[in-house]
């Protein structure tokens, strides 16, 4: 009767192993997703400000030629 009742802490011990895993993997990737969507937004501002750049400076040629 004892090693039955060890045995159910054991399978009991290892739910929450299994649960606590499971929980860690869901945050890892929901913390990959959300540096991966940050990343893509820093770049979508990094390429806007060079095309406003590169416009300023066509604008700015365009006007010293005229």
């Amino acid at each position: 009767m004892r090693g039955g009742i060890n045995m159910q802490k054991f399978k009991k011990k290892i739910d929450i192993v299994s649960i606590v895993g499971f929980a860690g993997a869901a945050l890892a990737f929901v913390a990959t997703q959300i540096s991966s969507w940050s990343q893509q937004k820093e770049m979508e501002r990094t390429v806007e400000e060079k095309v406003n750049e590169a416009l300023e400076s066509i604008n700015t040629y365009e006007n010293e030629e005229s």
